[in-house]
């Protein structure tokens, strides 16, 4: 990432935030940029990046904008992963506590902090797989049993898919062979084509299509 790259995208993520006042957005552009350069740099010589960078640029952010704001930064950097791993979470444990959810982001905040001092998603995704396995350990020292939780929860995504429907296009074709066939859903309703005459490659063929229209069996040539 070149530093022209650089202040782009700091002055992009500064400018999501509408602030409409200049000279925050100056500041925060320079902050944010800073340590842009110092992630690159840092991870490129294979070292970590020193408390004092890291620092800085939470000590900028916290200076010009509140939490809420501040976080939306934070989520600029990992893309994120806290709001999208927490909605994983509730969707394998229906009936998650507000006191488990809240451990679970506090626990997703901390790798999002963590991981925007590295450089790309493959280590931003192993930070928080370590958070994550902070997570199913508090899950199951609660009661919980996060391996049958996450089984029962496959399972329902295998469940789900399953044959909708099975049948014969037609209880008699009007033709001897077909071939190409392809079908395509619509809201509500799902279309089968295939390409019907005596033989394939010759003119003699059309296109058939068959499907169903809110629920009843229909069909046309082409």
């Amino acid at each position: 990432m070149t530093a022209g790259v650089k202040a782009q995208k700091a002055a992009e993520w500064v400018g999501s935030l509408k602030l409409g006042d200049t000279a925050k957005e100056n500041r925060l552009t320079a902050v944010l940029e800073q340590h842009l350069r110092a992630v690159k740099m840092y991870n490129d010589e294979h070292v970590p990046m020193p408390k004092s960078a890291h620092d800085s640029l939470m000590n900028g952010l916290r200076k010009d904008l509140p939490d809420s704001q501040v976080n939306k930064i934070l989520d600029k950097y990992t893309v994120g992963k806290v709001d999208f791993t927490l909605r994983g979470y509730k969707a394998i444990v229906p009936d998650l506590t507000p006191q488990e959810e809240s451990v679970i982001r506090k626990n997703l905040e901390k790798a999002r902090e963590e991981a925007m001092d590295v450089k790309n998603m493959k280590q931003i995704s192993a930070v928080f797989e370590i958070y994550k396995t902070k997570n199913e350990q508090y899950l199951n020292s609660n009661g919980r049993n996060w391996h049958e939780l996450f089984k029962a929860y496959v399972n329902e995504v295998k469940r789900k898919k399953v044959i909708v429907a099975e049948e014969f296009l037609y209880d008699t074709a009007a033709f001897p062979e077909c071939h190409a066939a392809t079908i395509a859903e619509t809201p509500g309703d799902w279309w089968r084509r295939i390409l019907g005459g005596l033989r394939s490659g010759i003119r003699m063929c059309v296109f058939m299509s068959a499907g169903r229209r809110r629920g009843r069996r229909c069909g046309r040539r082409r």
